[in-house]
């Protein structure tokens, strides 16, 4: 998550799309976006607020062509990032006719 706060910090309008998958981890996801960014030096308290607006959690399809197909109409580029690589989300992305970028 760490790396994905970098990106949505150094990529002004940029969104991160996550599957709320379980939906209960959500408001964990989001606590700790808002106390990585509080314990920052330098940040404000609006970039948390900012930073959690800009986290859109998706929920389960059971179909995976919707999933592909909305993730084709919410994304630009799909981002292969370390510690996972690829497979299932980079098979999304190339249904969906998403690039991808590793």
């Amino acid at each position: 998550m760490w790396n994905w706060i970098r990106i949505l910090r150094g990529v002004p309008d940029s969104i991160l799309c996550m599957v709320e998958n379980p939906s209960e981890g959500v408001p964990n996801l989001r606590k700790f976006v808002t106390e990585v960014t509080a314990a920052d030096d330098g940040e404000s308290e609006e970039d948390d607020e900012d930073l959690n607006d800009r986290i859109h959690f998706l929920p389960w399809e059971q179909n995976p062509f919707d999933h592909q197909q909305r993730s084709h109409s919410l994304c630009n580029v799909m981002l292969d990032s370390h510690p996972y690589k690829g497979h299932t989300t980079a098979q999304d992305a190339l249904y969906a006719g998403v690039p991808i970028v590793t």
